[in-house]
């Protein structure tokens, strides 16, 4: 949390302002400059064309804190001899940045002590060798993308290329060998597909009919559909990437049109309400002791039957009160529903909300990565509110999302008391949290099945899209 003006500073900070200050007279003076609302060590790095490392060694900084007002000792470009630095951007890996400084991977490795190919966007790498080498460009033609399609493997498409899995994983700064459908791969050395030549068709109309490409489409997709290949698809449409936008008109093969698949539908199941047991919606004004006391029982036997972490309870959780007894009603669970392997239940938000309640903390899985994290569930009633655990956590997250918050969404397992729960986490921070030293500074949504916003009290088309995905729809 940012307090008394102190700015933890990221090297993924997006929007800033700025003021430069030059001290004036002699020559060897150095700039400085003065610390705005919003900067980060990175960004001033950007704008005085000196490294993050720079910044700090000329200023004794402990970490990497800096204060609005702050004055900066900027260093002369000259005056720092060390090893060239280079800063990773968007879509870079160590393969890419080490050929354009004419190095190999493992001298670029080894100059930063980097154990994998791991690399996260504002890195800064230290180029071992000349230090006024400029990178190369490379030329455009010598590498080309892939999309991940299903069932796709590192070893199937390297093959398909002519490369090794090693090249491919080390063009892509991968550490190991997991992929996931959409994933966009640099396929090294201008690779071409080692595939026999289908004959050519005859492009006139009368062969093809006209698709709209619509939201959620991919040419795998659109191809299984017409009972075709992608590669057709590339060839009559004469498309130079795997990439489609809605609206897009696309010809396909006529009479090959199959079936579209109908919507899934989410499995029906219902509470298991034992004797003597009543099943509570909360109220606006419940409490735990309100809710006893209707049902003559008491706050410990409704706290226990429920596994209440704590009093919070918020309006629709359901709850479970013993009737007309003290005593609390052990192996109430939520119903279970049939999920997929390597997916999470497709579970509605009352019985998830009920299963994973206030002040719970859960392991958060990444479909598409398999990584997971910690968090803890600080609230929520149309959906969970959740924090991450610790500092470390919070970094996972970050990754997981490219180095900065988003709004944008992913799909997740929820792992909490043996169940695994299909789930759509947002990646942007807000409102408060309560969870100290975790380096980030509020709550993040996790939507399930029906869930709804807050401010709109409404299903969230896109979360629950990715709550489909999370359960392999």
């Amino acid at each position: 949390m940012n307090q008394h003006g102190i700015i933890k500073s990221s090297l993924l900070s997006v929007a800033f302002s700025a003021a430069l200050l030059l001290t004036g007279g002699a020559a060897e003076a150095a700039q400085t400059y003065t610390v705005q609302p919003g900067d980060s060590l990175w960004k001033i790095s950007q704008k005085v064309d000196a490294s993050v490392n720079e910044i700090i060694e000329a200023n004794n900084i402990n970490g990497t804190e800096i204060r609005v007002g702050q004055q900066l000792v900027i260093p002369d470009e000259d005056s720092t001899p060390g090893s060239n630095s280079y800063t990773v951007q968007p879509g870079d890996s160590l393969f890419f940045i080490a050929r354009d400084y004419g190095i190999t991977v493992d001298e670029l490795k080894a100059a930063n002590n980097l154990s994998n190919n791991e690399i996260w966007v504002g890195q800064e790498l230290v180029i071992p060798g000349d230090n006024s080498k400029s990178p190369t460009p490379a030329p455009d033609n010598d590498t080309n993308t892939y999309t991940v399609q299903p069932g796709d493997s590192l070893f199937f498409i390297a093959r398909d290329y002519g490369i090794t899995v090693d090249e491919l994983k080390a063009a892509n700064s991968l550490s190991s060998n997991e992929i996931w459908v959409g994933q966009k791969l640099t396929i090294p050395n201008g690779g071409e597909v080692n595939q026999p030549e289908e004959p050519q068709i005859p492009d006139s109309d009368s062969n093809y009919d006209s698709y709209t490409v619509v939201n959620g489409d991919s040419l795998y997709f659109i191809a299984k559909r017409f009972g075709t290949t992608v590669d057709k698809l590339i060839q009559i449409n004469q498309l130079t990437s795997n990439e489609l936008y809605v609206g897009q008109v696309l010809k396909v093969p006529t009479n090959n049109v199959s079936e579209p698949q109908p919507e899934p539908q989410p499995e029906k199941v219902f509470w298991d309400i034992p004797k003597d047991v009543a099943l509570h919606y909360v109220q606006l004004g419940d409490n735990v002791g309100s809710i006893a006391q209707k049902y003559n029982t008491t706050t410990d036997a409704v706290i226990k039957t429920n596994r209440l972490k704590g009093y919070l309870i918020t309006p629709e959780m359901p709850l479970f009160a013993p009737e007309n007894s003290k005593k609390p009603v052990y192996g109430i669970e939520a119903p279970r529903v049939q999920k997929k392997d390597g997916y999470g239940e497709l579970l509605g938000w009352e019985f998830a909300n009920w299963h994973f309640n206030h002040e719970s903390t859960a392991v958060i899985k990444d479909i598409q990565t398999g990584k997971t994290f910690d968090a803890y569930r600080i609230g929520g009633g149309n959906h969970a509110d959740l924090e991450p655990l610790t500092a470390q956590d919070t970094a996972i997250m970050k990754n997981l999302f490219g180095g900065s918050w988003t709004w944008l969404t992913r799909p997740v397992i929820l792992q909490y008391d043996g169940r695994e729960l299909a789930a759509s986490m947002a990646g942007m921070p807000h409102d408060f949290d309560t969870v100290p030293g975790n380096n980030f500074d509020g709550m993040f949504d996790l939507h399930f099945l029906n869930s709804r916003t807050h401010n709109t009290n409404e299903e969230s088309e896109l979360h629950q899209k990715t709550v489909l995905k999370a359960a392999g729809y």
